[in-house]
Parts: C-alpha cells; structure tokens; sequence
C-alpha cells in the first residue's frame, strides 16, 4: 500500500496520477508519485537537496513564461 506522510501536499493531481511533496529530515523536498493508469500502476520519488533549490526555482520560473 502507498502511504503518503502528514506532513507532504498535494503538488499535482490528474484522474490517474497524484504528486505530493513535502519535505525529508535532512531539509530536501521529496516528490512522491503514484501513478495507477501506465505499467499497471506504480510509484517513485524525486528528492531536491537543498543546495539545488535555486535552480529548481529558476527550473520552475522559467516554465512559467
């Protein structure tokens, strides 16, 4: 069974597909996925240590245009 922590919100949502993020002990963002609808389903997990957070908000300030 997927268990997703108190702590992780939902980040995306589509009628097969759920990202939460939240963050781990060490101050990383986690994205945690499930997907039900490809392969039969499955889950992963995206971890972004905290040095790497400036390029992530470029990364995503970027796609914004």
């Amino acid at each position: 069974m997927f268990c997703v922590p108190v702590a992780e919100r939902v980040f995306w949502r589509t009628e097969t597909c759920t990202v939460w993020v939240g963050y781990d002990q060490a101050g990383a963002l986690v994205f945690s996925g499930q997907d039900r609808r490809h392969l039969d389903g499955y889950t992963y997990d995206v971890t972004v240590a905290p040095e790497q957070f400036d390029t992530l908000r470029r990364v995503f300030a970027f796609s914004c245009y």
